[in-house]
């Protein structure tokens, strides 16, 4: 394009004042030469001066015409570098200059312009024009090519070409080797690349790099070069250095030997030779299995020519004849490359793929031929596919076919004992499920404590919408539960906090059995439907547990007041187990809940409350003496074998201490239904595990033959205790007197029913008046003990129960002072026995409460463990002694014993609770509770025959009070006094 630059102002005024003069030189008649000389005409010379620039000698003939302008000494012109054709001048960028005129009309000058302002792919031109003007087409005085040699001002750019190989130095035959070549600076062109002479192939170059590989590279040395060569002459080209690179022959790899192994339809657990059965399913799982050409190549289509893989089946060979159970994917797979299972049909055609690494996994069906002959190895046989002969493809595995058919797995199944018109106040249920047996991995714990492990099935009472199955994608908001047991097996029950958590066990057939509190409460699912449901516990999802059962309530009964009571269970309890009842109640509120609620179970025949409360014939009771709200619950353990099937038995409750005699306020009467055993084999239960000389013992069996008479004796000096007949349920009882003279040690109860005998140990304690050491028995030789006299015992019974006794309720006195004792203590076996003197005294409520605990025994039985028994003794209703027995009240778990001057002590030893203790507190404290600790000291003196509590003999030692003497004793006492249990509400916590 061309640009015409403004002139100077000088340079316009001094253009005008040129046209006025030619102007008035015109009207004054300047005369013109006769006759024109010769054109004008340039020539130009070119000087470069390579990569730097050049110079023009311009030398011009014919410009005698030329006039000098107006201030001009001699006449000129301009001469100036353009474009080919051009006129565009720029004073300031273009070159230029101006040349005189000689009087032969020639004029001479010199341009320069640098090779940076020179386009090489332009042509360029100079001109001549008049002097003080701009040029154009129609005051140009003559124009010149101008011819420059691009080569030499623009010489090419210097280059270098490195090259790069990889893998560095050296490479196995076979392999890939890559060859890097970079021209510096960047240039465009391309880079050949050669092995000595043998070109390797030509590659552009791309941002200054050329890459080729070739794995073709001869087993020797290889002299290696990059050649550039530029795509134009901006660039030199270049040679790079060689490269030296040696080829080393390619080691065949060992080819692996094939090889298979068989599992487990887990395709974990190995098989080991165990018995299948037919229709089972085996894991088959390969390796090595890899091409060996030509002699794995398939030799017919549609893999002819190529690897034909390895058949993999389920058959049996008899001697060596190999026969196959089926051609059918059940029984026969072909194992073949990955890209060719397509070719062969499929998975579903019995495809199997072969992995790079020759291995594979597949499934095959065990099947015993009904046909096959006696000797038949049956097993799995892989052997080379397609045609192919193949001998290391030939393999077999033994597979023991004879196992008999399992039983078909049971579908889970649950019956709910009840389920339209509940209460909706609240009702129990039992619920029985069967058929929940592990189906791993399905069943098995996603999450603590019973992850990786079967985790059962969670049993539901609640509101649950209608889309809420897990192993539909349902979320937990879709199940609302108000009562949740957790089902699963007994060994895993601890685990998550047993029975008191929630756990149900599962037994080993799937099956299970318990009870739910249902009602109709608020908080259900806008849309939910009432049931008892069940679904995989613990993170599992599994659809065959899964169950719903759908539950309906009664029209509801607008609430009325009174105090209301459920237990649980209240149905279907067992006899032949010890049973603890859960009673709760609500509403136990007004002037007869002033001194708390008694609860009582027993015969609903004892009692109605159409008179006041009987202090006798309850088989348990408690007291609650602390009500919030009028709402309370607490517990009633029923003994094993107490309960007789077709009795009716209830839960009563009553106002208590002397509100019991007049107020029925708080009477509730709550019926509790006992199963019929299902148990065929006979169980004798004892009333306690040992028996003071001349106490009292009580004997219950179940599961004995309805209308056989039964005889119950002490044996080894035979004592009667009595006979009775056993019950239609299967149940008996039977109350004795250990005979006085009966010798103190191990002795053994034997019941007779028929042709029945079942036997239970018993241990007998002698009967002592005082705190003076036992009689030993009669001297063994080999085995002698160390006197003990003035023992000391340091035992405060329980802090929680003195306070009791001294608070504002019972308002009475309590004092403890034990005696020395004495004994024998047997250093050897580390056990003994030592009788201290003392008491142990509370009184209290005006009187009624006397309570006395008198003559405690330590009795060491081994270097840890000890048990401490007492007298316990107290008044009964209305002044009579209606308590006198010895009981075992607490086991001891000692510490390490300390030597003190000859005497042995231990200090500060636990004192936990027994059974046969909380029934002598009357069940003001639960059985495994903590007592006071016990602290004792032993002065060891002379030796002396062993006895029974010093010779090792005797397996258990200790009295207890006759269950139907001391604590029923106690209770009622209590009970008549307004004291009944002394057991603590449950929601308010313990308070002694």
């Amino acid at each position: 394009m061309h640009r015409t630059r403004r002139p100077s102002l000088r340079r316009a005024l001094a253009s005008g004042l040129a046209a006025v003069l030619v102007t008035a030189g015109a009207f004054i008649g300047v005369a013109a030469p006769a006759q024109a000389a010769s054109d004008p005409a340039l020539t130009a010379t070119v000087t470069v001066n390579p990569g730097s620039g050049i110079e023009i000698a311009v030398a011009g003939t014919g410009f005698q015409d030329v006039q000098a302008q107006p201030g001009q000494t001699a006449p000129s012109v301009y001469l100036a570098l353009v474009t080919r054709d051009g006129y565009d001048v720029d004073q300031a960028s273009t070159p230029n200059t101006d040349a005189v005129v000689g009087a032969d009309g020639s004029i001479a000058g010199t341009l320069t312009q640098i090779a940076a302002k020179l386009d090489r792919a332009t042509s360029y031109d100079v001109i001549a024009w008049p002097s003080r003007s701009f040029p154009s087409a129609s005051n140009l005085l003559a124009r010149s090519a101008v011819t420059i040699d691009g080569e030499a001002l623009y010489p090419p750019a210097s280059t270098t070409t490195t090259l790069a190989v990889s893998p560095s130095a050296t490479a196995a035959s076979g392999t890939s080797v890559a060859l890097t070549a970079t021209v510096t600076p960047a240039a465009s062109g391309a880079v050949e690349f050669f092995d000595g002479s043998a070109s390797l192939g030509s590659v552009a170059v791309a941002s200054g790099s050329a890459r080729v590989s070739t794995s073709t590279l001869s087993v020797g040395g290889h002299t290696l070069t990059a050649v550039f060569t530029p795509a134009d002459t901006a660039s030199t080209g270049a040679t790079s250095d060689a490269v030296a690179y040696d080829i080393t022959a390619a080691v065949e790899p060992e080819k692996p030997t094939p090889a298979v192994s068989v599992f487990l339809a887990d395709g974990v657990t190995a098989y080991t030779g165990q018995a299948l059965y037919d229709g089972d399913t085996v894991v088959v799982k390969g390796s090595g299995f890899v091409p060996n050409a030509p002699a794995t190549d398939g030799t017919r289509p549609p893999l002819a020519g190529a690897f034909g893989g390895a058949y993999v089946g389920f058959g049996s060979y008899a001697g060596d004849v190999w026969t196959s159970a089926g051609r059918t994917a059940e029984y026969t797979k072909w194992a073949v490359s990955e890209g060719d299972v397509a070719k062969i049909g499929g998975a579903t055609a019995g495809a199997v793929a072969i992995a790079a690494d020759g291995t594979f996994s597949t499934t095959l069906s065990v099947v015993r031929s009904a046909t096959a002959p006696d000797g038949a190895r049956f097993g799995v046989r892989t052997w080379a596919a397609g045609g192919a002969v193949y001998a290391p493809f030939s393999t077999f595995t033994v597979v023991d076919a004879s196992g008999p058919a399992p039983e078909p797995t049971p579908t889970p199944k649950v019956t709910v004992s009840k389920t339209a018109d509940l209460d909706p106040n609240g009702e129990t249920v039992t619920v029985t499920g069967s058929g929940f047996l592990p189906h791993a991995p399905d069943t098995d714990g996603t999450r603590p404590p019973l992850q990786g492990s079967f985790t059962g099935a969670y049993i539901v009472f609640g509101s649950f919408a209608a889309e809420w199955r897990p192993s539909t994608g349902a979320i937990s908001s879709a199940r609302k539960g108000f009562d949740t047991k957790w089902g699963l097996l007994a060994s895993d029950m601890a685990k998550v906090g047993g029975a008191a958590a929630g756990a149900v066990e599962i037994a080993a057939d799937g099956s299970f059995s318990t009870t739910l509190h249902v009602s109709k409460a608020d908080g259900a699912l806008a849309d939910g439907t009432w049931g008892v449901y069940t679904y995989a516990a613990g993170g599992a999802t599994y659809a065959p547990f899964e169950t719903a059962t759908p539950l309906s309530f009664a029209a509801e009964v607008p609430p009325t007041d009174g105090p209301k009571v459920t237990v649980t269970p209240a149905s279907e309890v067992d006899p032949a187990v010890e049973n603890v009842l859960t009673v709760s109640g609500t509403g136990f509120s007004g002037p007869g809940a002033a001194n708390g609620v008694y609860v009582l179970f027993g015969e609903t025949s004892l009692w109605s409350g159409q008179s006041a409360l009987p202090a006798g014939g309850w088989i348990a009771q408690a007291w609650v003496p602390t009500i919030l709200d009028g709402a309370f619950t607490t517990t009633l353990t029923i003994p094993a074998g107490t309960l007789e099937p077709g009795t009716s038995y209830q839960v009563a409750t009553s106002a208590a201490h002397g509100l019991s005699l007049t107020d029925r306020s708080l009477d509730t009467f709550t019926a509790v239904t006992v199963a019929t055993p299902t148990t065929t084999t006979p169980a004798v239960f004892l009333s306690a595990p040992s028996v003071v000389q001349g106490g009292s013992l009580t004997v219950r069996g179940s599961g004995f033959p309805a209308g056989v008479a039964v005889t119950v004796e002490v044996h080894s000096d035979v004592v009667t205790l009595g006979t009775t007949t056993v019950g239609d349920g299967g149940l008996f009882s039977v109350t004795g007197l250990i005979p006085a003279t009966l010798p103190a040690g191990a002795h053994t109860v034997v019941v007779r029913a028929g042709d029945i005998t079942v036997e239970q140990p018993i241990a007998v304690e002698a009967a002592s008046a005082s705190a003076a050491p036992e009689a030993v028995a009669a001297p063994v030789a080999v085995c002698t003990a160390r006197a003990v006299d003035g023992a000391a015992l340091t035992w405060g019974v329980k802090q929680s129960f003195v306070s009791y006794v001294n608070g504002p309720i019972a308002k009475g006195s309590a004092s403890i002072a034990w005696r020395s004792g004495s004994g024998a203590f047997n250093t050897e076996e580390g056990i003994g026995r030592v009788a201290f003197g003392g008491a142990a005294s509370f009184t209290g409520h005006g009187g009624l409460l006397d309570l006395t605990i008198s003559n405690p025994v330590i009795q060491v039985t081994g270097a840890r463990t000890a048990t401490l028994s007492a007298y316990v003794q107290s008044k009964g209703y209305g002044g009579s002694a209606s308590v006198d027995g010895r009981v075992v009240l607490a086991n001891l778990t000692l510490p390490a014993a300390m030597t003190r001057g000859g005497a042995l002590a231990w200090a500060d030893a636990a004192a936990t609770l027994t059974a046969a203790g909380a029934e002598a507190f009357g069940g003001f404290y639960s059985a495994g509770e903590s007592l006071d600790p016990v602290s004792f000291t032993f002065p060891l003196g002379a030796e002396v025959p062993c006895d029974t509590a010093t010779s090792g003999a005797l397996a258990a030692t200790g009295g207890t009070m006759p269950y139907g003497t001391v604590w029923v004793g106690l209770g009622m006492l209590l009970l008549g006094a307004g004291l009944v249990a002394l057991r603590r509400r449950a929601v308010a916590g313990r308070s002694a």
